[in-house]
């Protein structure tokens, strides 16, 4: 080999090694070439989580050979078409811009059985399913012509027998207890009746107090504790000790218990005033002024508090620890009010033809739904990235994802109108009470 055949072998590797290295150096950072640009450009990243776990993602109806969860690599910046299907699940579908050098993630993919297996059956005589805060309900059934209250477990997939209620064939109302140890049952025109869930006894109120409650309410701290109104006075009631202390006189026509104050409505010049007495200091604030229709209510949801009346479908929440004096306390004031469920600082809230979602973090209010057809009643799913409505004799669950289109998946077993629905903790096994025939059935469905 001569010299010039040398000295030109030498700048050819010498040319190729500055030409190939920035190539390699940027295909290992990510670049790629766009054919249809003709340039070389920065990719992105998918992220894809789903559960069940195991499905396959699709890009562009291309099955990318792997599943969830996983991540897809080096991909061009532009809108894709995403698909994650699993056999036996409706597939989740949506289309997403995919940024340059960023990633996009999908970590709260629900996939939901097409044809969910029915695992649990039980017989309910009326469509009364009284949810608590911990996966259990109550129904009723009746035995002989009398009605008897029961207590379903979501963990246990068991119902047992809690008392019978040989007062009326009208079911009364229940409320659980804080802690969900007790309920409290309101039958109209009766004497309410004070029961312990685990079977350790009932007590009449009128074995308690020779008073006529008028309303009713959970301590929201302790289940000893009862507060009630007579003639427009607030009294409290201890259940451990027996006793009634007289708490105050204000005419009240509403009120609720929040962590050691009392949130009350009175009425005086044509309107209603919101006050607040906090009974470490006695001390009585006063924070709204609203018109003196019928049906205000109050609740209470950790340091907020929701004064809505469903007449006028209006609603006030205001934050504890906000100042009173300021000239609009109220976080903000929400319409088409009707039914509302919390998740974390979410709000779903809304009425029989819409659904909104209220931020309670950037007190962002979003329009999720309008719709012509009724809405009889609305839940969150455990995750709190899809809810549930029952519509059109359907159950119909939908993502809140807002990017794309949403997914909706529905189903023929509608609960009855304004009941609960309960899940187990692991939210994959759902438990409503649905009409069959001309029956009422209590059924569990696992749904993913």
């Amino acid at each position: 080999m001569n010299l010039w055949t040398k000295r030109t072998l030498y700048l050819s590797c010498f040319l190729i090694f500055f030409i190939l290295a920035p190539l390699l150096i940027l295909y290992t950072q990510g670049y790629r070439y766009n054919q249809t640009k003709e340039k070389i450009e920065a990719t992105g990243v998918f992220y894809i989580k789903s559960y069940p776990r195991g499905a396959n993602i699709f890009i562009n109806n291309v099955d990318s050979k792997k599943t969830t969860p996983d991540q897809i690599n080096n991909i061009l910046s532009s809108f894709y078409d995403l698909t994650v299907s699993k056999d036996g699940y409706f597939p989740w579908q949506k289309t997403l811009f995919l940024p340059a050098r960023q990633t996009v993630f999908s970590e709260d993919i629900a996939l939901f059985k097409t044809n969910p297996n029915n695992i649990f059956n039980e017989s309910s005589s009326l469509p009364n399913f009284t949810a608590s805060t911990n996966h259990q309900a109550t129904f009723w059934k009746k035995n002989n012509g009398q009605l008897e209250l029961w207590l379903f477990d979501a963990q246990t997939e068991k119902a047992q027998l809690i008392a019978p209620w040989l007062k009326t064939s009208t079911a009364p109302k229940v409320t659980w207890s804080s802690n969900n140890q007790r309920l409290l049952l309101e039958p109209a025109n009766l004497t309410p009746m004070i029961i312990k869930v685990d079977g350790g006894g009932q007590i009449a109120f009128n074995q308690l107090s020779k008073l006529i409650p008028e309303q009713l309410s959970w301590d929201d701290q302790d289940d000893n504790f009862l507060y009630f109104t007579n003639q427009n006075k607030l009294y409290r009631l201890d259940l451990l000790n027996k006793t009634i202390n007289l708490l105050f006189t204000s005419s009240t026509q509403a009120f609720v218990p929040n962590r050691g104050s009392i949130w009350y409505l009175t009425p005086g010049n044509n309107a209603l005033t919101l006050s607040q007495w906090k009974e470490r200091t006695n001390q009585v604030k006063d924070w709204l002024i609203i018109p003196n229709l019928p049906g205000w209510q109050l609740t209470t949801y950790n340091n907020i508090v929701i004064c809505y009346n469903q007449n006028t479908q209006t609603a006030y929440l205001l934050e504890e620890n906000s100042d009173p004096q300021l000239q609009q306390p109220a976080i903000t004031v929400l319409k088409e009010f009707k039914y509302f469920q919390w998740y974390g600082s979410h709000l779903l809230y809304g009425n029989q033809n819409q659904i909104n979602l209220f931020d309670l973090n950037t007190k962002e209010n979003r329009l999720i739904i309008r719709t012509t057809d009724t809405i009889n009643n609305f839940f969150w799913h455990p995750n709190g990235v899809y809810y549930l409505k029952s519509q059109d004799h359907q159950l119909v669950i939908t993502e809140l994802d807002e990017r794309g289109k949403s997914n909706s998946y529905p189903y023929p077993f509608a609960p009855a109108p304004d009941q609960n629905v309960v899940f187990n903790k692991k939210g994959d096994r759902l438990f409503v009470i649905h009409q069959i025939d001309k029956g009422w059935q209590l059924s569990g469905f696992e749904m993913q």
